[in-house]
């Protein structure tokens, strides 16, 4: 999340089957360059189990980036 309103900033979503973790590497220099951003896990995703995955569309994930947007 940012830490304070710069007017800017990235936000991160993962493709299908990854997570946030993808980021790992890129955070830690936007984080170093003081660019804010976020990074949101996906509806579904980070599950136990993949079978939840049938109870999500992609209106859930396009919620999640137009959520996620807002915040940022």
């Amino acid at each position: 999340m940012p830490e304070k309103n710069a007017g800017r900033g990235v936000l991160l979503l993962h493709g299908f089957s990854a997570s946030p973790d993808e980021f790992r590497g890129l955070k830690a220099r936007l984080k170093e360059s003081g660019i804010p951003y976020i990074s949101k896990r996906l509806s579904g995703f980070g599950l136990s189990t993949p079978v939840s995955l049938k109870e999500v569309s992609y209106t859930d994930w396009l919620n999640d980036a137009e959520e996620s947007f807002k915040k940022l």
